[in-house]
């Protein structure tokens, strides 16, 4: 399923020393609590200057046609439609100019901009919409923590794309009372923009929440020969019978990592089920009698930063914010591949975010790519932090 960037994390806890914050508003230019969003990128082209008090739109002629953003304002939260309605993200002015929307949902989508007053989608929901690019009717879900939750009445068999509100996924039906399942509506990029091309498009009866995920496993392709269900949870142990046996595998998770030994060790790849479409046959790839154990890789907003290529040695965890992180003691300028669960993570050679050195885009098309190599990039042993793409 596609993915796209939003400009900003959902709920974002301002948290932020008040000498900093001074330091900010003081070297930003413009009126005090303003932004500014210009038509092209690099702060180039026509302005638009924004007090950012209550709800504003849009000046006239920049509708839908922003493509880089500065200034000084605490809080701002933006919207896709006027009246501050459709909600995509929250910025202040810790984060940081953006140079350039290319490639991100804040590219030519801009409609109106509030304060943080204005209210916005409840924490851990999904909304859902009768056509792409979050138009026409909406159907707000708050998830539930278990259980099955249906499609309002107005989008059922009817919804065309969705956006999520702290989830990172949940299981799609075809039916009413979760019956059919249909795949994974995969939310780690925080936005489904155009169902076309997937399984879920004009299909949606209910849904659920991603909790007790599991995958079967099978002695030999197309689901026959001895079975293995393992929960996708923490790091689980291939069954005794199918260590390094298994052949095809169908499941209920968003995804799960595979790996050659125990205790999850020697990474193969990822398994992803958000399409709903099974593995029937892994006789092509590098996974067939291969597998001793798999572990979770839904870790949203999360990247992994490697020493050497194909993951191997030390490794760096980290939560990706909009906020500037250092990479881990040990691995500054020390990286040589990546894992993300985050649709984009900019990278820098310096340290607090500056001499900026590229993106490391972790969606593109229908799955996550995983960044075996830096070989051949020039971020190869060059890292010293990074932040979350606008």
């Amino acid at each position: 399923m596609p993915q796209i960037c939003r400009i900003c994390e959902q709920f974002i806890v301002i948290s932020v020393i008040i000498c900093k914050l001074h330091t900010v508003l003081s070297l930003s230019s413009g009126a005090p609590n303003s932004i500014t969003l210009y038509k092209d990128k690099d702060f180039k082209g026509t302005p638009c200057e924004i007090q950012v008090e209550g709800c504003k739109a849009m000046c006239p002629g920049m509708e839908r046609k922003a493509s880089s953003m500065q200034g000084n304002a605490a809080c701002v939260h933006f919207f896709r439609e006027k009246n501050c309605q459709t909600y995509m993200g929250t910025w202040n002015a810790t984060m940081g100019p953006y140079k350039n929307f290319q490639g991100t949902a804040g590219q030519d989508s801009i409609v109106s901009v509030g304060d943080c007053s204005q209210p916005i989608d409840p924490d851990y929901s999904i909304s859902f919409y009768e056509h792409k690019n979050f138009r026409g009717k909406r159907c707000n879900i708050q998830m539930p923590s278990r259980g099955c939750k249906p499609m309002c009445p107005d989008l059922e068999n009817r919804a065309s794309s969705a956006f999520g509100t702290g989830v990172s996924c949940a299981r799609m039906y075809k039916e009413p009372n979760c019956k059919g399942f249909l795949g994974i509506l995969d939310l780690t990029g925080l936005a489904q923009p155009d169902f076309k091309d997937t399984n879920l498009q004009d299909s949606i009866s209910s849904i659920s929440d991603c909790s007790n995920s599991s995958i079967s496993f099978y002695e030999h392709k197309s689901f026959r020969g001895k079975r293995c269900d393992i929960p996708v949870k923490g790091c689980q142990p291939m069954c005794p019978e199918l260590v390094k046996l298994a052949s095809s595998a169908q499941g209920d998770a968003q995804c799960a990592n595979v790996y050659s030994e125990a205790n999850c060790k020697g990474f193969l790849g990822t398994l992803r089920f958000s399409d709903g479409e099974p593995y029937d046959n892994f006789k092509y790839g590098e996974l067939q009698d291969s597998i001793s154990s798999i572990g979770e890789c839904v870790k949203n907003n999360t990247v992994i930063f490697y020493e050497h290529r194909d993951f191997g040695g030390k490794r760096c965890e980290m939560q990706v914010k909009k906020s500037c992180q250092p990479m881990c003691p040990g691995l500054d300028k020390k990286v040589s591949s990546a894992q993300g669960f985050v649709d984009c993570v900019q990278i820098y050679a310096g340290a607090n975010c500056t001499d900026p050195i590229g993106y490391l885009k972790f969606s593109e098309g229908s799955s996550n790519k995983d960044s075996r190599d830096f070989f051949y990039e020039d971020y190869q042993d060059a890292i010293s932090s990074f932040q979350e793409c606008l």
